[in-house]
């Protein structure tokens, strides 16, 4: 009697872990492959005067000079900026992708990775910040990258991690 009753229990406790089992994996959303090494340029240094200071997480997706030419508005008020041009870019064959980051330290190091998935159909622009030391000094970046144009029905996302003292 109890052999069949440890048996009735073992049984019931298998049957109860493999249904929560498989509706844990039937709901997980589908795994993508990202391709990563998607070559950009970094073009900070032509859009500093554009990259509005102390916002932090202000994405863009420029894909026409229309709307390059938006970002004239938020020109950085100085003498330094005044002759300062938007760069020139053929929106035919590149898109331009920035987010506003702000950090703190002696000294900030970016890393920038782009990744693509062809089946989902997204790419994603991911930028970690490493900062060392414990300056009060905050630093606002545009992480401005051109890639190659991004097809109109693709998804951008945007990811930011930080390491450090800040």
């Amino acid at each position: 009697m109890k052999k069949t009753f440890y048996f009735i229990i073992a049984l019931i406790i298998i049957i109860f872990l493999s249904v929560f089992v498989y509706f844990i994996f039937e709901s997980e959303e589908p795994v993508y492959s990202y391709s990563k090494n998607i070559d950009y340029s970094y073009i900070e240094n032509q859009m500093r005067c554009f990259t509005p200071l102390g916002a932090d997480g202000i994405e863009f997706i420029i894909n026409s000079q229309e709307e390059l030419k938006l970002l004239e508005e938020r020109r950085f008020p100085s003498q330094f900026c005044e002759n300062v041009q938007l760069p020139n870019i053929d929106f035919n064959t590149a898109t331009l992708l920035g987010k506003t980051t702000v950090s703190c330290g002696c000294n900030i190091i970016y890393s920038r990775s782009v990744y693509k998935n062809e089946e989902s159909k997204e790419m994603i622009y991911s930028i970690v910040i490493k900062s060392e030391g414990t300056c009060e000094i905050a630093a606002t970046a545009g992480n401005w990258i051109l890639i190659d144009k991004i097809p109109s029905d693709y998804e951008v996302k945007f990811e930011v991690g930080a390491k450090g003292d800040c």
